[in-house]
C-alpha cells in the first residue's frame, strides 16, 4: 500500500523487462511513519511477474519484492537514444535513477552518457565523467511532462521542483527534494522544458527543492550543463545545473 492517497494503476512493464523501483521496505516504512519521515531512491530492478495493483521485481541479489505499481517506472525493452537525446536511467556505476545527456562514444542501444542529477563538483569525479550504460536500462525523454522529466508546482506562495515519477490524467506522483515522494495536484503544476533556450536573462533553478532566481554564465550543450549564479544567504553561489532543470523566465 502507498503511505498517501493515490489510485490503483497497472503497469505497462512486461516481464524480464528492466525497471526503476524504490525498495519495498521503504514503501513499507513510509506507510507506517508517514510519507514525510522516508526518502526515496530509485533502483535498477528486473519484472518478474506484472499485477492489477503491484508487481513483484527482482532486485540486485536477487531477492524478490512486490511493489505497488505506482511506484514502477518502465525502462522498455529496446530502447534507442542518439547524441543530445536525453534520457531517463540509472547511474551505471553508482546507486540511483538519473537523467543524462547522450554523448558521443557509444550506440543507439547502448549509449554514452552525461548524467545531469549528480553534482557537477561532486569529489568522485562522477558529474564530470561519461559512462556507457547497457541495453534495457534507459528510455528516452522527448516530452516535457512525461515520467522522468521536471516539474514545477505552487505551493504556499513558492515554486517546488519535482522528478515525475507516474502521471495519470488526474493524478500525479512526484519526487521532490531529499526524495521525498507525494501525490500532486496537476492544476498546480507545469512541466519544465527539456531543453529550453539558454539566453542572457533570468532563468530559475532548483535550490534545495525550490525555483529560485539565476543568471546564466555559460552553457555547455554537449553535456546539457547550464553555469549559474544564485544568491542565496545573502551570498552568490556557482552551479552547474542539468538543462532538464532550468526554466527561462
Amino acid at each position: 500500500m502507498l503511505p498517501f492517497p493515490y489510485p490503483t494503476v497497472p503497469t505497462t512493464a512486461r516481464g524480464g523487462e528492466s525497471v526503476l523501483v524504490p525498495p519495498a521496505r521503504w514503501v513499507r516504512n513510509a506507510g507506517a511513519g508517514g510519507a514525510r519521515t522516508q526518502s526515496f531512491v530509485y533502483f535498477l530492478a528486473r519484472m518478474v511477474a506484472p499485477g492489477a495493483a503491484a508487481s513483484v521485481v527482482q532486485v540486485a541479489g536477487g531477492s524478490l519484492e512486490a511493489v505497488p505499481n505506482a511506484v514502477i517506472i518502465p525502462l522498455p525493452r529496446g530502447e534507442r537514444a542518439t547524441v543530445r537525446d536525453l534520457v531517463l536511467t540509472v547511474w551505471a556505476t553508482g546507486t540511483g535513477m538519473q537523467r543524462a545527456i547522450v554523448v558521443k562514444g557509444g550506440t543507439p542501444e547502448s549509449p554514452r552518457v552525461a548524467y545531469l542529477d549528480i553534482d557537477y563538483d561532486q569529489p568522485s569525479g562522477a558529474g564530470k565523467r561519461a559512462e556507457t550504460i547497457p541495453p534495457g536500462s534507459f528510455r528516452r525523454l522527448s516530452t516535457a511532462g512525461d515520467v522522468g522529466t521536471s516539474i514545477e508546482c505552487d505551493e504556499s506562495g513558492r515554486r517546488v521542483h519535482y522528478v515525475l515519477v507516474h502521471r495519470t490524467t488526474e493524478h500525479w506522483l512526484g519526487l521532490g527534494f531529499g526524495g521525498r515522494l507525494r501525490p500532486l495536484e496537476p492544476s498546480r503544476c507545469r512541466p519544465m522544458p527539456l531543453l529550453p533556450r539558454i539566453e542572457a536573462g533570468p532563468l530559475l533553478v532548483p535550490v534545495l527543492g525550490v525555483m529560485t532566481p539565476a543568471r546564466a554564465r555559460a552553457y555547455e550543450a554537449d553535456i546539457g550543463r547550464v553555469f549559474v549564479r544564485y544568491e542565496a544567504d545573502e551570498r552568490d553561489h556557482d552551479s552547474a545545473v542539468g538543462i532538464v532543470d532550468v526554466v527561462v523566465e
